[in-house]
């Protein structure tokens, strides 16, 4: 049996790694909890010639050598032609960060060290709501849902927002589920929804579910379907009031008016309210009392037919969103 051939003692061994570096993550789809890296070695000799035939051993002080499985003997490796000699290093969770692999042929030795990253548990993102204006707002005031703020623990994007806007019916009534189309309540979703306006022209109690995901690979299509809850990772609920500020309309019953019967059995008096108004949650009614005994009309505009000469006045109540009234009357002299 003829003896190992070892390099020269004034020679050198260069290493490299092919990755130089290892990534591992158990929570990947699927997981990543092993992998491998080729480390190559190449013998030279003083003058930089490469050394064929070389006795070549692997060591590490992390991991496991092909060249050396685990419980059996270390086997010797030689080089090619060209001086080269491989190996495989594989690493695990729980392995060093870093990994020493020693190549020896006598009294010569290279070393390389080869990295490696364990990816942490991905953190859920974390949802927040900024309502304005804060607690309430008054009947058709704008109302803005801000979920800018959510975030990431991470540093992950976040690549969905989803808001549940249910109004007070559906919160009393669990029999009715917010599934849209639904008057009750709605679903807006989309990676850029991170904000949502609104307007409402009744009192209600609202609650206002965001619900933000890191998942790169859920559909969230503000026009496609609704994804479903379990895609998502951090929720938050707000409670919101829409509510009358209990203000009481502008009634405008108009200008008083003069007229003649000129001869005629009945004069018809035109009358408009128009002028009334209520910034807050608008007319919702006008009742009109024309004084000449016809009871009370309703509309906006009315006519009030008079018989009788004489000075008559006409009262004009009109109602707003919150119920409140406010009543204007005006003067209609009815002359021979």
């Amino acid at each position: 049996m003829s003896s190992p051939l070892y390099a020269p003692s004034d020679g050198q061994i260069l290493v490299s790694a092919n990755p130089a570096a290892i990534v591992l993550d158990e929570f990947a789809d699927p997981p990543v909890i092993t992998a491998s890296t080729v480390v190559s070695a190449q013998v030279l000799d003083t003058n930089g010639i490469p050394q064929a035939g070389v006795t070549v051993v692997f060591t590490t002080n992390g991991g496991e050598l092909a060249s050396a499985p685990a419980g059996q003997a270390i086997n010797a490796l030689e080089t090619d032609d060209n001086g080269f000699v491989s190996d495989t290093l594989t690493l695990q969770l729980g392995d060093p960060t870093s990994t020493t692999v020693t190549v020896r042929s006598g009294a010569l030795t290279g070393t390389i060290a080869v990295d490696k990253t364990e990816v942490p548990p991905n953190q859920l993102p974390v949802a927040f709501i900024s309502i304005t204006p804060a607690n309430s707002a008054l009947l058709n005031e704008t109302v803005i849902y801000d979920g800018t703020t959510s975030n990431d623990p991470d540093g992950d994007p976040i690549t969905c927002y989803q808001w549940t806007i249910e109004a007070s019916e559906t919160i009393a009534n669990p029999d009715l589920p917010c599934v849209p189309p639904n008057s009750r309540c709605e679903v807006a979703q989309g990676p850029g929804t991170s904000f949502l306006t609104r307007r409402y022209a009744v009192e209600q109690m609202i609650a206002v579910t965001l619900r933000v995901s890191d998942n790169p690979s859920i559909a969230c299509s503000s026009g496609g379907p609704v994804e479903s809850i379990a895609a998502f990772g951090g929720a938050v609920v707000e409670a919101y009031d829409v509510v009358c500020d209990r203000s009481a309309p502008i009634a405008g019953a108009g200008a008083n008016q003069t007229v003649s019967l000129g001869g005629n059995a009945m004069v018809t008096v035109p009358l408009s309210g128009a002028t009334s108004f209520d910034p807050e949650s608008g007319i919702t009614s006008y009742d009109w009392d024309c004084a000449n005994g016809s009871g009370i009309m309703n509309g906006v505009s009315v006519l009030c037919d008079y018989t009788v000469a004489g000075t008559y006045q006409v009262f004009l109540t009109v109602t707003n969103g919150c119920g409140m009234t406010a009543t204007d009357t005006v003067i209609v002299t009815v002359n021979p």
